[in-house]
């Protein structure tokens, strides 16, 4: 039986300071808030940043009084918090440390030509 009402879905597109695309999908793991899992990893050469598709899961929108909009205001407060802690260290001169979020927006990287 298909669902009438499928929940929907909360991509993201994140940029994130890893050398590796295992430390990326490490320091997304240690950052998110919610429900969520890397879909895909892009290197951006040369550099040392990775470019991650993660899906974070609205469930059955029980624990969100079924809105799906709160889920979402959630998912991005915890995106901005990541972004936000090592931005400090790096308006002081400092370089943005390893597992620092640079750069996010909702969407599939897939919608710009990414990798699949």
């Amino acid at each position: 039986m298909t669902d009438l009402f499928p929940a929907p879905d909360f991509d993201y597109v994140l940029v994130v300071k890893a050398g590796t695309d295992q430390a990326a999908r490490s320091a997304f793991e240690d950052n998110r808030q919610g429900p969520g899992r890397v879909a895909r990893v892009s290197p951006l050469t040369p550099t040392d940043e990775r470019l991650l598709t993660a899906s974070f899961d609205f469930g059955d929108g029980s624990e969100w009084g079924g809105d799906p909009e709160r889920f979402r205001s959630r998912v991005e407060r915890g995106l901005n918090e990541w972004m936000a802690r090592d931005l400090g260290d790096c308006l002081d001169g400092a370089p943005y440390p390893p597992g620092s979020l640079l750069w996010w927006r909702p969407g599939d990287a897939s919608q710009e030509g990414g990798e699949e």
